[in-house]
């Protein structure tokens, strides 16, 4: 009778530390669950203030590739009996702004974009890929500088934050 209660308390902790390690897989596994919409529910907390941390990566809607990160946090008192309600904003507050500068009908290679409200320029050195910024909404000036030429134009940022693209054409007209 002995050997039997040994046996069984021994397999007991075998299906429990199995238990264990199924666990920790599941957790590092490479799916991670998306929260948005979705509700995290945290019970017996003291009452006191908080402050709560959510973070992580931003995925690309085209591909499986990481484009970017976020990183946000939000104090929060919680009172003995009452539940507290926070939502995070996850929506882009800025647009993907892209120039591409042309010497005709070609790309013109090493020319200047420069966004005066941001105070930063950039150089236009791919052929496939125009100089972008990261851009609010609103009205913006525009400096393109190539070959000694300039040419400033006003651009206007919508509303509706999403993919944005502007051309200019630096060929002189002759």
């Amino acid at each position: 009778n002995e050997d039997l209660t040994k046996i069984k308390n021994r397999l007991k902790s075998e299906i429990e530390r199995k238990k264990k390690y199924s666990r920790r897989a599941k957790i590092g596994s490479k799916y991670e669950k998306s929260m948005v919409a979705r509700t995290a529910l945290f019970k017996w907390l003291p009452s006191r203030k908080y402050h709560v941390y959510l973070y992580g990566i931003i995925m690309s809607r085209f591909g499986n590739n990481q484009i970017g990160n976020y990183q946000m946090s939000q104090p929060v008192a919680v009172k003995m009996g009452r539940r507290v309600d926070m939502t995070f904003d996850l929506a882009p507050k800025t647009s993907y702004v892209e120039f591409f500068v042309y010497d005709g009908s070609s790309i013109a290679h090493m020319a200047e974009v420069y966004v005066k409200e941001k105070g930063v320029g950039k150089y236009q050195k791919d052929r496939d890929q125009g100089v972008f910024f990261y851009m609010e909404p609103g009205e913006y000036t525009i400096l393109v500088r190539y070959g000694g030429r300039e040419l400033i134009e006003t651009i206007n940022v919508p509303e509706k934050n999403d993919n944005y693209m502007f051309t200019f054409n630096m060929r002189e007209e002759g």
